[in-house]
């Protein structure tokens, strides 16, 4: 982390006031994507910019061993390349077992096994493994529940080309995570993919996959909603993020405009992305993030910092996470001395003019890497929340520890 100057800028009138560099990691959810898109093409997986998250780092190595013939995989507790390998394994004709943490394996996948077994491949578990034997699936009309997770279809899409029959994707009413989906068709088009898109049902349009001449690659909005958080509940804190695209297909984007209604201003200038916090409106604060779940954390905790009354909504599915988010969450604010009540189906409410209790508390994260990033910055503006071992978080941040130290020692000194 270091010091970077920011020059005038046209809207806000600043003059050369230093920003705080932030690195972010590269974006697992567009990474994983191109992984998984590359290898059905063919392409050189060495060639990928590849996020130094350990979800990305894992299905790299899968990915790299299924291309060398090898028939064993271990997707550890990374939720995406366990599903998109799932559905790979499933429409590779083989034998094959893939392997996965109790933690992983204690998350929704039902309903992807029940499709990829129905288009033809025999799925079955044994202790903490799936053993798939894959076929060329069958294609043709096939009915998504995309209720519980948007990665089933997102997994489905990328292995449509590989179909016998050109597939026609039949979804749920509710759609939870959805624009995630529309991230996968944007790579897909990246590597020569059309779709077309009426009402609940979706089609490709062809099934050749072709190189593009640049692989996409982008930083990642998920981690920025964590600094997001750390400048509003330190207002003299100003953050640039190198890499960070505005306009970006990443569904987190969206962190900008929310963070936004909390007072952050969140801007570009000389081919950054800054923030700083501006005056917070005293309203109360609704979001709906049924379409953008990771960044709960960090905006309730910014909320309950800022001591502002907030709601939120389309958080049903939240209880399929590397934690149960909502009620852990609510089980650790209860530890502080913050009030709050979740009503079905998926809202919680958090009153306003909560202060937290000083007395000593040790948050249990339940290795959840988005609980620990979350409180770890609340932390920092209130000491005596302690939080145990951050080791989880190398799940989509490795970098955060130190750069999270760093920034402490700018606070503390």
């Amino acid at each position: 982390m270091s010091i970077c100057s920011v020059g005038q800028m046209a809207y806000h009138q600043l003059h050369k006031h230093n920003y705080i560099e932030v690195q972010l990691p590269l974006s697992k959810s567009v990474a994983n994507r191109v992984l998984m898109c590359t290898a059905i093409a063919g392409g050189d997986l060495s060639e990928i910019p590849l996020s130094t998250a350990d979800d990305s780092v894992f299905f790299h190595e899968m990915l790299s061993d299924f291309r060398m013939g090898k028939t064993e995989f271990n997707a550890r507790s990374g939720g995406t390349g366990f599903r998109f390998m799932l559905a790979l394994l499933a429409a590779s004709n083989g034998e094959y077992k893939l392997h996965a943490s109790d933690q992983l394996l204690n998350r929704p996948h039902d309903e992807l096994i029940s499709i990829l077994k129905n288009q033809g491949a025999e799925i079955t578990t044994e202790a903490n493994t799936y053993i798939i034997k894959g076929v060329s699936l069958k294609g043709g009309d096939i009915d998504v529940d995309v209720s519980q997770s948007s990665q089933f279809l997102s997994a489905l899409l990328m292995v449509g080309p590989l179909m016998k029959e050109a597939p026609v994707y039949k979804l749920s009413s509710q759609k939870v995570s959805f624009q995630y989906v529309r991230l996968t068709l944007q790579i897909l088009q990246d590597f020569g993919i059309e779709y077309s898109c009426e009402g609940d049902l979706m089609k490709l349009k062809s099934a050749e996959f072709a190189q593009p001449d640049k692989k996409r690659s982008e930083k990642d909005w998920s981690s920025a909603a964590f600094w997001f958080e750390l400048a509003l509940l330190f207002p003299g804190l100003k953050f640039c993020f190198p890499g960070l695209k505005p306009g970006s297909a990443q569904p987190d984007s969206i962190a900008s405009d929310y963070f936004a209604q909390l007072g952050l201003s969140v801007f570009e200038q000389n081919n950054l992305i800054c923030s700083e916090s501006k005056s917070c409106p005293s309203d109360k604060k609704v979001y709906d993030l049924e379409q953008s779940p990771d960044l709960f954390l960090p905006l309730v905790l910014a909320c309950i910092g800022l001591k502002k009354e907030c709601e939120f909504r389309g958080i049903s599915h939240l209880v399929f996470k590397e934690s149960d988010r909502v009620e852990l969450l609510m089980e650790n604010l209860e530890n502080i001395g913050i009030k709050c009540r979740y009503y079905d189906p998926g809202v919680l409410f958090v009153p306003g003019n909560q202060d937290i209790s000083e007395k000593e508390v040790v948050i249990n994260h339940g290795d959840d890497h988005r609980m620990a990033m979350s409180f770890a910055i609340l932390s920092l503006r209130f000491p005596q929340i302690k939080i145990p071992d951050m080791n989880c978080v190398s799940k989509s941040y490795p970098e955060f520890i130190q750069e999270f130290n760093t920034v402490k020692k700018l606070i503390v000194n």
